[in-house]
């Protein structure tokens, strides 16, 4: 854990002077500014705000009373295993939360949520610059993901907090590996691809799905030589795969058939589905794109 906190920070604070003081900037910046929208959303009116709030955070009060004896849940369908289908990774940070501050699950799930969202800006922020070079345009890109309807209506409006509190992990888990795809000498860089890669595996299903897709995706563009492509995914992936299997074993095994035969059927699913949170000028009753995201984002362009 000494390496990959050595390795982070290197990686993040990469550059000299004027450049390492906008990074630090750039950090201090994104989580005020997604309080700043958690405010403006209503977020702490009744957080935490979904759907799935209670059943998530069942799911940690369950760990937090019958640690470590908490894998199997007497409290549904006859008893049955609480993680075979969740991969229990956001249950431990949550659980973890609550054990060291004594702050009450409700404000744990509230304050990880923002830190998740916090992750994502920051992501993004580093992946745009990593891919432009533009200071500008990534900062720019990161607070429109902030501030974007579709990020909060996963909290706000449906609640699903396993990939609430993953997301984070996803856009930092595809710039690291775009970092080790450009430079794939410095070992620093691998190490902090196959970290955060992991993270982002054991968050959540789709959001493993997602950053792998996202990830084949980056290296089939931006890996040189062309022949050491699929080398160079297969580098980072089958090591974070191989951390993850834990889940994915039992998963694959147990409930893969079901799932697929579950999608198969559902199929085709109606177009407006998925373009409904994208839609919405209201979560909850709350404003989804507030008027004030765009000058704020200026205002922060103007800053920097």
């Amino acid at each position: 854990y000494a390496v990959w906190a050595k390795s982070l920070v290197g990686v993040v604070l990469a550059g000299h002077g004027p450049l390492k003081l906008q990074c630090l900037l750039v950090i201090a910046m994104i989580p005020v500014y997604t309080v700043i929208i958690s405010f403006l959303l209503g977020t702490w009116n009744g957080y935490p705000q979904g759907c799935d709030a209670y059943a998530h955070m069942t799911k940690v009060k369950y760990i937090l009373k019958f640690w470590p004896h908490f894998r199997w849940g007497y409290i549904w369908a006859a008893g049955m295993p609480l993680f075979l289908w969740y991969a229990p990774l956001p249950y431990y940070f949550v659980s973890l939360f609550v054990t060291l501050t004594k702050c009450p699950i409700e404000l744990a799930f509230q304050i990880l949520t923002i830190l998740s969202f916090s992750l994502t800006g920051l992501g993004v922020y580093y992946i745009i610059k990593e891919v432009t070079h533009n200071s500008l345009l990534a900062v720019i890109g990161a607070f429109l993901m902030i501030g974007s309807t579709a990020l909060w209506s996963m909290a706000t409006f449906c609640g699903v907090y396993a990939r609430v509190l993953s997301i984070g992990f996803m856009p930092l888990a595809l710039w690291a590996g775009l970092r080790y795809i450009n430079y794939p000498q410095l070992k620093r860089h691998f190490i902090l691809a196959v970290l955060m890669l992991t993270l982002a595996l054991q968050g959540h299903v789709l959001i493993a799905v997602v950053t792998s897709a996202c990830l084949l995706i980056l290296t089939l563009v931006y890996a040189h030589p062309p022949h050491q492509k699929a080398f160079m995914f297969l580098k980072l992936y089958l090591p974070s795969l191989a951390l993850s299997s834990y889940f994915y074993i039992p998963f694959v095994l147990n409930v893969f058939r079901a799932h697929f035969r579950e999608l198969v059927y559902s199929y085709p699913v109606p177009l407006w589905s998925f373009l409904w949170p994208l839609l919405q000028t209201r979560i909850c009753g709350n404003w989804a794109l507030h008027p004030l995201v765009v000058p704020l984002t200026i205002l922060s362009v103007l800053i920097l």
